[in-house]
């Protein structure tokens, strides 16, 4: 998964490419159905949105805008937590990292002081 935030428009976009997009799916869609049954706010996906994300055969995005980071930002949390326990030391998860970390100004749920 690539990840990029456009500051001019304040969008985030996920690439995946198709060897991560099943699994990336049916995460994304786990979170989306937890998020949503706890009240939060979830993107408007297109109809069929999950199912052709599953099946893509070249790479595939995701664009969320400024309203829908948080979401972004929770799905990225999840990867990095998954992930994190098995490659800590690798590359792509320590950008990814870092790149969760420079986002959180951008995103307000993030910046709540407990």
């Amino acid at each position: 998964m690539d990840a990029k935030f456009r500051i001019s428009t304040c969008k985030l976009t996920l690439s995946f490419n198709p060897n991560e997009a099943a699994n990336e799916s049916l995460r994304m869609q786990e979170l989306f159905k937890e998020e949503q049954s706890k009240g939060y706010r979830v993107p408007k996906f297109r109809k069929n949105f999950f199912r052709k994300f599953a099946s893509s055969r070249k790479e595939f995005r995701v664009v969320f805008g400024l309203e829908d980071l948080g979401f972004a930002m929770s799905f990225i949390e999840e990867i990095l937590e998954r992930q994190y326990q098995y490659t800590a030391t690798d590359q792509d998860i320590l950008s990814l990292e870092k790149f969760w970390y420079e986002m959180i100004p951008w995103v307000p749920e993030y910046n709540t002081i407990h």
